[in-house]
């Protein structure tokens, strides 16, 4: 829940929160708290969001590496919130031992031998 800034609902975008809005929910699957939170100033959330979309969503590295990334870079940063974000995305690519490994830290049990050393 975003406490202290006010964002722009979907419906009252315009200018260039009505071009990020539809790409966010089309590629990101979800209008979230951590891109919505950066309305007020549209030029950030548009510079955000393209980050996000460059380094999670396309390229040819598979996805649930990328989010053992994500993940071991936000439990670096003390970030639970992201920690809980990246970890929910690797279940959402079936890569639950990959989840748990990471969140429990114990990336030694991570299987798949290119996650566990990219993710130490």
């Amino acid at each position: 829940m975003i406490k202290h800034i006010q964002p722009v609902s979907s419906t009252s975008a315009n200018g260039l929160l009505g071009q990020a809005y539809p790409q966010i929910k089309r590629d990101f699957g979800a209008l979230v708290e951590p891109f919505t939170l950066h309305a007020p100033a549209p030029r950030l959330l548009a510079g955000i969001w393209m980050a996000t979309r460059k380094t999670e969503l396309v390229g040819i590295v598979r996805r649930e590496i990328k989010e053992a990334v994500a993940a071991t870079v936000s439990k670096l940063n003390r970030c639970p919130y992201c920690v809980d974000a990246h970890t929910m995305m690797l279940h959402a690519t079936s890569a639950h031992g990959i989840a748990a490994s990471i969140s429990q830290v114990n990336d030694g049990e991570i299987q798949d031998p290119a996650i566990r050393q990219i993710v130490a």
